[in-house]
């Protein structure tokens, strides 16, 4: 179920590489609350962009007032007449 994914963050070495699965804005809001897991997702040297960059995958604020300049992102998608706006684009 969306929004009841796990957050995984693996360390090897030091890149840091988050696998934030189907989270939403509420499991992304409870990270981003607590402390620990803050400092932890600031570290993100790797992301790989969840719920299949829908508008919701990905908060701005962890984007825009986190990552540093130096991290990468993928994401696994393609297009589907479905779901016009997944991947929402970001250009």
């Amino acid at each position: 179920m969306n929004g009841t994914s796990l957050m995984l963050m693996f360390v090897v070495g030091r890149a840091h590489l988050l696998f934030s699965g189907d989270a939403q804005w509420g499991t992304w809001t409870a990270a981003l609350a607590d402390p620990e897991w803050k400092a932890l997702l600031a570290e993100t040297t790797f992301y790989k962009v969840g719920h299949h960059a829908s508008h919701n995958a990905t908060p701005p604020g962890f984007v825009d007032g986190l990552l540093s300049a130096r991290f990468s992102a993928m994401a696994s998608t393609r297009p589907m007449k479905k779901w016009p706006d997944i991947p929402e684009s970001l250009c």
